[in-house]
């Protein structure tokens, strides 16, 4: 295995899940009273993870300009709709289907991964050619 997927999956991705892994973790000792999935830590992954897209674009000399626009604009999506669900969760008397948020954050953040993972890997192909 790459040593730069190590470091993404450990620095990107586990950190990145450290409040689902703490609510899964609280909740299971618990007596029921918590959530086992909360949707603010769907978003903190998705939001962990767009960043370091933005990072990964932005510290790479090999892609091209168009390229970097382009995906740091589809990142910028994700963020905006990001802080909107998180908006939603946030204001109290807002009358909303909780199941709908929880399942479109999780798509959402299955899609921020799958788009992540993608872009990291394009990104080792890129330096292994130019090495």
């Amino acid at each position: 295995m790459d040593k730069r997927l190590v470091k993404w999956l450990v620095y990107t991705c586990l950190i990145g899940l450290v409040p689902v892994i703490a609510r899964a973790f609280v909740w299971s000792v618990s007596n029921g009273t918590i959530q086992p999935v909360a949707v603010g830590d769907l978003i903190a992954f998705g939001l962990v993870l767009h960043v370091s897209i933005i990072n990964e674009i932005e510290g790479s000399n090999e892609i091209t300009d168009g390229w970097k626009t382009f995906h740091n604009g589809i990142s910028i999506v994700f963020i905006t709709l990001y802080g909107l669900m998180l908006g939603v969760t946030i204001y109290p008397n807002l009358p909303i289907n909780e199941y709908a948020l929880i399942r479109n954050t999780a798509i959402m953040s299955s899609v921020s991964f799958m788009l992540s993972l993608s872009i990291f890997y394009s990104s080792i192909d890129r330096s292994a050619e130019s090495s």
